[in-house]
Formats: C-alpha cells, structure tokens, sequence
C-alpha cells in the first residue's frame, strides 16, 4: 500500500480491531531508508499521523490475529448435558477436556453432576 495510506489504515484497523492488537508497519523495504517497527495498532496510528517521513514510499502492514476466543460456559454446558447422555462418565469428561478449557477433574465433575440431576 502507498504508505500515505497508512495512517487511515491504522486508524481504522485500531477502531475495528482495537488498539492493543499487536502489529508491524515495514516500509521502504530493502531500500536505504527501510523502516520497521513493531507496535500496538493505536501507538502505530500515532506515530504514522506524527511523522510525515513514515507517509512517503511503500508499507506493509501486518496486524497479529486475535486471540482465541474462550468457549462460553453456556456452550461448555450444553456440550457436557450432550456428552454424559452418549458416552460414560469418563469418556465424556474425556472429549469435553480436549474441547473446551476444563481440565478431566472439572469435566468429570461436571458430565457427573449432570447425570446426577438428569437420574
């Protein structure tokens, strides 16, 4: 991208992504004047609106993917209630392990107090 283009590019990347997502800005690669710099969106966005000399030539932007999102307890539970109804306890606590953050106790526990409560 024209790297007059990288401050809007920032900017609006740090609105949709937030400001904390790490990225890099490599511009003038292989030239005499290469720039690299490695960031947080919102402080990358800063320092490109700040300095003119950052706007001129060639960019490549980078953005870090997001984190992987964390399970919601709701989908755990409705995964466990599924489980325990198909396979023993042990196995179910099993898959439920691999799937979701819970380590085999708490997913035993969990697949048995379901079964518990459906008896």
């Amino acid at each position: 991208m024209p790297a007059r283009d990288l401050p809007a590019a920032l900017a609006d990347a740090a609105a949709a992504l937030g400001p904390d997502r790490p990225a890099t800005v490599a511009r003038e690669l292989t030239k005499q004047f290469e720039t690299i710099r490695r960031a947080s969106l919102g402080e990358l966005a800063d320092w490109t609106a700040g300095d003119p000399d950052q706007q001129r030539g060639e960019a490549v932007l980078l953005i870090s993917g997001s984190p992987e999102p964390q399970p919601k307890p709701i989908l755990i539970d409705a995964l466990a209630r599924e489980l325990a109804q198909e396979l023993p306890p042990a196995r179910a606590a099993r898959v439920l392990s691999r799937v979701s953050e819970l380590d085999r106790r708490a997913a035993f526990n969990l697949v048995e107090a379901l079964n518990r409560k459906n008896s």
